[in-house]
């Protein structure tokens, strides 16, 4: 899981833009922030889309027992995915990309419903767990 939670973290360069001011296009500060307009940001972007709908699609067909075994920054990177997710579901200042097309594809409703079930699942059979030991002793 490592691996495509570092993913995610290598292309997310494509968030660090700011969009020129007029000041600087006037200027002539416009080509400092040529990142901002450029195809290899929209491309590292939409990499880490890509990246972290694959976390958290491993995560998801990750089976309970192994989900229980994680450890604090497992947890931290699933919470980065989705925070990541997130960002691209809201507010996203990227003025050459499709903002709705990419709102559509980061289908931040299904992937939080998912981690809801899962999740959910997981401590219902913690608790089931819990309680038939505790019934036992």
């Amino acid at each position: 899981m490592t691996y495509y939670s570092l993913r995610i973290y290598v292309n997310e360069i494509g968030f660090h833009a700011r969009s020129p001011s007029p000041l600087d296009m006037m200027s002539g500060g416009y080509t400092l922030q040529a990142w901002c307009y450029s195809a290899a940001r929209n491309e590292c972007m939409m990499k880490c889309l890509e990246a972290s709908k694959d976390y958290l699609d491993r995560f998801l067909s990750l089976p309970s027992s192994q989900i229980v075994n994680f450890t604090l920054p497992d947890f931290i990177r699933l919470v980065y995915a989705m925070l990541v997710l997130g960002a691209f579901a809201s507010g996203l200042d990227a003025p050459t990309l499709d903002v709705a097309h990419v709102h559509q594809a980061a289908n931040l409703d299904y992937y939080l419903d998912s981690l809801v079930d899962k999740t959910g699942k997981i401590i219902k059979a913690g608790k089931l767990g819990i309680a038939s030991t505790i019934w036992l002793t």
